[in-house]
């Protein structure tokens, strides 16, 4: 997705706990049918707010999934399946700070205070703001995400995975 300069990311349909999204921002990115590179600045500024939402999206698509197990097999609700099915922890972080399903100014706060609180104390998001550029590579092939990585990373898990030479993000 591209919304612009500090709103520009890349997210999968797969996403579970939100660890197959690369949140702001991308600011280089390269692709063939194989791999998907990019390259990220990240920026709490903006990455609080969109995790947030995301986080609060889920909340919302489980609490409509725990009134109606069936809704699962439903258009819209498909493509969420192992998304929803694993989110009993998100569930109860909202539930416990009084989230409601009508997307309250409340709400936003409350789901902006949850993404706070994971990028200040999970180690995967503590992780990706360590380095002021993170790397990172999507393997099509096994639907799999890799990073943040150093540079140095980078460069080694390029080399491993034989990524060619005339797929390469925009220089720096």
């Amino acid at each position: 997705m591209n919304k612009g300069i500090g709103y520009r990311m890349i997210s999968s349909n797969n996403a579970i706990l939100h660890k197959t999204t690369i949140y702001q921002d991308v600011v280089s990115m390269a692709y063939n049918d194989d791999f998907i590179l990019a390259r990220q600045k990240p920026n709490k500024r903006h990455y609080v707010p969109s995790l947030g939402i995301d986080l609060y999206t889920r909340y919302t698509s489980y609490l409509h999934y725990k009134d109606n197990p069936h809704i699962i097999n439903e258009e819209g609700y498909k493509e969420q399946k192992g998304k929803i099915e694993w989110d009993t922890i998100n569930y109860k972080l909202f539930t416990e700070r009084g989230a409601s399903d009508k997307n309250t100014s409340n709400d936003i706060q409350i789901s902006w205070a949850i993404a706070d609180s994971l990028i200040n104390n999970d180690p995967y998001y503590k992780k990706i703001f360590v380095n002021e550029v993170n790397y990172w590579i999507i393997y099509n092939r096994k639907d799999t995400l890799m990073g943040p990585l150093t540079k140095q990373e980078y460069i080694a898990k390029r080399k491993e995975l034989k990524i060619p030479d005339n797929l390469q993000l925009d220089p720096e």
